[in-house]
Formats: C-alpha cells, structure tokens, sequence
C-alpha cells in the first residue's frame, strides 16, 4: 500500500506554502530488502514531525534517504522545491542531519570539534558564541573535555550542540539550516537534556524551521506532528516471522 503523509501547520497560510521538504513516491532498499515504498512526505515551515514505529519500520532508512545518504530506488526527495539530486550544495547549506554516531574526533576537545564543525559549514562564531550554544544544552562544564574522555550520553548531547550553534548563526542571517534531521537524538541522555532539547527544538519551530526526528520515547513538543511507520510485509517476515506463519494459519497458537 501506498504511504502518503502531508504533514503542515494547522494555520490555513500555510497551504500556500511551497514545503521546505517534499518526498514523492520514494522507495528505499537495504540490500536486497525493500524497507519504503512509494511514500510521500510533505512538510512544511514551523513543523516538528516525529517518528514512531517498531525496530525495522524504516525509521532510520527514512531519515538517512531525506538526508542524501541512502539512493532511491524510484522517486524524488526535494528541500525548497529543488531536487537534491539537481543541486548537492543547496541540500548541504539548508540541512543539518546527526545520526546515530556522534560525528566527534575523540583527540579534539568539544568546543575544538564544533569550532571545526561551524567553519565548514560557512559559520562565523566567538567565543561567546560557543559558551551560549554549550549553555543552552546545559554542557558549559565540557567545552573544553576531550571528545574520547566524555560517556555516550555526554558525546550526544555534545553533538547537538551543532543544532545551537544553526541558530546562533541565523539570528546573525548566516549560514540557515532550516531543516533537522535527527535520528533517536533522545537516545543515552537523561531527563534534563531531553527538556533541553525540545527548547532548542521550539525555538527552531518558532522561527520557521522543520525538524523531522525519530524516537522511541514520548516527546512534548509545541508543534509536532507524530507520524508513525510500520514495517513492510517482507521486513515483518524478517523480524517475526513465527508470528506472520500464525497469522496465515489464521491465529491457531
């Protein structure tokens, strides 16, 4: 079956929004797997989108396919109307996107990866820049902690540091990442840093921003969207496949 989701502001100004993200009719492998197929998403400016779902629902393959770093089998993913595939550099100046890894050089202190970070991307930061992106997720007392000496938990919220120092350099009209991408960003940290996370998350949305992010975990978020995925019939035979047989046989158990 077909999964079509359109997902924008409740305001009625926003149907006449061209969608900062639209993915049309895209279907994803894994290997030989097939994990989406022919699904649609539309999102756009002010939305948090959150996805739910079962391990092996495509949740992370969804993520890691909006984000350019999965092909398509067939369809087309574009960021302000235009194809990624058309314009990398368009996709990479509008989008932020932090995966399962941490993307930190365990020699480099924190603030030493996200001064690296935010020069790539076209960022110009202080010193006081940086204290206040650190601040906001509560991580000031780790600026200056070697990366390789910091707990999992530590390394992750270290990371989403990035998403605050996006905003800093907005506010400046600088490099803009309008768009997101997070995948399980509640994974390994504590009550705290969640709360923080969905300030800077709001703040994002407030502005003008999307987020679409996947998690486990229930989430309070001022504009969000839950879009839950299931997996597909062949990954289901995958994962449970003495249930699939049950069901054919019509429940006898």
């Amino acid at each position: 079956m077909k999964e079509r989701y359109k997902l924008g502001m409740s305001d009625p100004k926003s149907n006449a929004q061209t969608a900062l993200l639209s993915a049309e009719n895209i279907s994803i492998s894994r290997g030989m797997m097939p994990v989406l197929s022919g699904f649609d998403l539309e999102v756009k400016a002010g939305q948090a989108v959150v996805i739910t779902g079962p391990n092996g629902s495509g949740k992370t393959t969804l993520l890691r396919g909006l984000a350019g770093l999965l092909p398509l089998d067939q369809g087309a993913i574009h960021i302000d109307g235009v194809n990624i595939n058309d314009d990398r550099q368009h996709h990479h100046e509008r989008m932020i996107y932090i995966g399962h890894k941490d993307g930190l050089s365990g020699a480099l202190t924190t603030c030493e990866n996200m001064t690296i970070w935010a020069a790539s991307q076209g960022m110009t930061i202080t010193d006081d820049d940086l204290n206040d992106a650190f601040e906001s997720l509560g991580l000031a007392t780790l600026m200056h902690a070697e990366a390789r000496r910091l707990s999992e938990g530590q390394r992750r919220r270290s990371g989403m540091v990035r998403l605050a120092l996006s905003q800093i350099s907005q506010m400046r009209g600088q490099a803009h990442k309008k768009i997101w991408v997070l995948d399980e960003p509640l994974t390994a940290i504590d009550t705290e840093a969640t709360l923080n996370l969905c300030r800077l998350i709001d703040r994002h949305t407030d502005h003008g921003g999307s987020v679409i992010l996947s998690t486990h975990s229930p989430l309070d978020l001022a504009r969000m969207r839950v879009l839950p995925l299931t997996p597909l019939p062949e990954i289901m035979a995958e994962i449970m496949p003495e249930t699939i047989m049950e069901r054919e046989d019509g429940g006898r158990g």
